[in-house]
């Protein structure tokens, strides 16, 4: 198993009622297979972009859950292994998604 730690953290602001929020959240990556990793690195900046402009479409109020979060996870697997597939052309290239880190203020 290989877990690649995305760089950098993602941090993205909210605005709520008129005031700033923010999520900093730590994205991990899990595959297999050694060519994956070398991809994921190679095209972090992409999937980094990726999960911004992800995690930029949720309500705030959608990520305090346990169930948001999951559903944010699941999204970005999905985004990560989309971009992969394109650039590698392999299918399902990471098994997981996880977030070592995921704090909102």
């Amino acid at each position: 198993t290989i877990y690649l730690e995305l760089k950098p953290e993602i941090v993205v602001s909210f605005d709520v009622a008129g005031r700033q929020r923010f999520l900093k959240a730590t994205v991990n990556m899990v595959t297999y297979d050694p060519a994956v990793e070398a991809a994921l690195t190679l095209h972090q900046p992409m999937i980094a972009n990726a999960m911004v402009m992800l995690v930029s479409k949720k309500q705030f109020e959608q990520l305090q859950s346990t169930e948001g979060k999951e559903t944010l996870r699941t999204e970005a697997l999905n985004e990560i292994n989309t971009l992969l597939e394109k650039e590698t052309k392999k299918k399902n290239a990471i098994t997981q998604v996880l977030f070592s880190e995921f704090v909102l203020q």
